[in-house]
């Protein structure tokens, strides 16, 4: 027997894993970050190292509390599943999935989670978008799925020296098409290297690239190595104006235009609750339909117009923003005044105290077919006003 397959089964003795993962975020992180959670033990015994995937984002807004992680979704070369393997370590049929949706709350709990992790540079929304777009992509490819890495039949210590497969014999171009098998952090690797943010020292995307990491892969290069050369995740919340300020009092007026920002995980949700607490609007900006990523409502900002016909009618109100990742704003208090009625005895008065620089008319005139005159009135008029 091989010295490396000694050894592996050496390893099926020890009551812990041979490294010590780090924690990231456990509570909230940015769309396109990357979850680490250990990897399902080998004959029940030990997890021979981490299984990484890429966070997705609250995919069900209309579900309830944006924060719960049950409501979000993650994005994985999926692998072995639960008691894949026999006695001897030889993975059985059926014990393995291609690259896959997974519930983030499902992640969490599968096994013991270390968090969310960021890339060093903390991208942006748009390069967050693409490393996204990159992952359906492979999932969902023309020339069929991607293998797992191991496959039935094989021995599950190959995890510890296999990476990455492409083309006939691993040389040549590599495109999302003749890729033939990865593992997990191989995956989420080709994802961040196509958005120009490879995370290990090498460009899989690229031949020297992809030979570089196959080859430190066949010397000891594991998830771990991945999640080592990341960050914890950092979060920030996005910003919200209506009309185009700061959100405060407002002026009653046909249309108010809320605006959200966010520059990592893209506008989410608005939601505006009365005085009372009950929710008057609820909108949100769908982030998957049918089993895909809808990329192309990742964006920085979104604005939502309502109308009296929304419930802005006047009184005091909530609102709070959401990004795509459940992360939330501020939750602001603004109101919307009452509105002066008018009508034909109090009508020279109230438009004048009304209507800046509004030039009054004899009352028998306001039922005449004549222009409405705007200026700022004279000190006179003032006067006899």
């Amino acid at each position: 027997m091989k010295l490396i397959e000694r050894l592996f089964f050496l390893t099926l003795l020890l009551p812990s894993g041979l490294w010590a993962a780090a924690d990231g975020n456990h509570t909230s992180r940015e769309i396109a970050d990357v979850v680490f959670r250990d990897l399902d033990k080998t004959l029940g015994v030990i997890s021979l190292d981490l299984h990484g995937g890429i966070y997705v984002g609250n995919t069900c807004k209309t579900c309830g509390d944006p924060a719960l992680s049950y409501y979000h979704q993650v994005i994985e070369m999926t692998g072995m599943l639960s008691n894949a393997t026999n006695w001897r370590g030889i993975i059985q049929e059926g014990k393995v999935k291609g690259i896959g949706f997974v519930n983030l709350g499902a992640f969490e709990h599968r096994n013991v989670y270390h968090g969310a992790f960021m890339h060093p540079d903390n991208p942006d929304v748009e390069t967050r978008r693409d490393i996204l777009k990159k992952a359906q992509d492979l999932r969902t490819r023309k020339s069929g799925a991607i293998d797992y890495i191991v496959q039935p039949g094989q021995s599950a210590y190959n995890l510890q020296t296999k990476y990455f497969t492409y083309g006939d014999d691993n040389t040549g171009p590599v495109t999302d098409e003749n890729i033939k098998r990865m593992r997990s952090d191989a995956f989420v690797e080709y994802c961040y290297a196509s958005a120009y943010v490879p995370i290990m020292p090498y460009d899989l995307t690229t031949e020297g690239g992809a030979a570089s990491l196959m080859y430190l892969a066949a010397r000891g290069m594991l998830p771990s190595s991945q999640q080592f050369n990341m960050r914890s995740s950092q979060t920030d919340g996005p910003t919200l104006t209506i009309n185009g300020a700061p959100v405060g009092d407002i002026e009653t007026g046909p249309k108010y235009d809320f605006n959200i920002q966010d520059q990592k995980s893209g506008a989410g949700i608005l939601k505006i609750s009365n005085e009372d607490g009950a929710v008057v609007y609820s909108s949100s900006v769908v982030l998957m339909k049918n089993g895909l990523i809808q990329t192309s409502n990742i964006n920085a900002a979104h604005e939502f117009s309502l109308t009296t016909a929304d419930g802005m009618e006047p009184g005091y109100f909530h609102a709070a923003a959401y990004d795509h990742a459940g992360n939330s704003s501020q939750n602001f208090n603004f109101k919307i005044p009452e509105l002066t009625a008018i009508n034909i005895n109090s009508a020279k008065d109230v438009l004048y105290n009304n209507l800046r620089g509004f030039q009054p008319w004899p009352l028998p005139l306001l039922n005449a077919l004549i222009p409405l005159k705007f200026s700022n009135p004279s000190r006179a008029s003032r006067r006899s006003a």
